[in-house]
């Protein structure tokens, strides 16, 4: 039996989050009594446990890392919109060449912006 285990590229981080979506698809289902939702929470089960079991340790790997890369951006872009969100004393705009944000204080009218990483100027109205 560790013969079988041997060189297997066992658990990460992806495999946690995909048994974590497998768990909330099969409450789901059982609390709404839809089956549909207990199969595909399956296909996410079986995901796991075929990366658990694989041998290509370098493609698992890589895969693992993609998606954390995707998470710690989704988390950190969820930051900076609740941080926004919180500051009552400015508004935030984004620049339409470079997509960066900007904040202007609040109650100040029609403002005309520059953009301090690309130079362009725009107007807006800081309510």
């Amino acid at each position: 039996m560790n013969n079988f285990f041997y060189n297997r590229y066992g658990m990460d981080e992806l495999n946690k989050l995909l048994i974590c979506i497998w768990l909330i698809f099969v409450a789901i289902g059982n609390v709404f009594y839809k089956r549909i939702f207990v199969s595909l929470g399956s296909l996410f089960l079986l995901i796991a446990i075929f990366r658990m079991f694989s041998r290509n340790k370098a493609a698992r790997y890589k895969e693992n890392m993609y998606v954390m890369n995707k998470v710690a951006n989704a988390k950190l872009k969820y930051k900076q919109f609740a941080a926004r969100k919180k500051d009552k004393n400015h508004n935030y705009f984004k620049c339409p060449n470079c997509k960066k944000y900007m904040s202007v204080p609040s109650k100040v009218g029609k403002v005309c912006i520059i953009c301090a990483n690309c130079k362009t100027q725009f107007v807006r109205k800081s309510r």
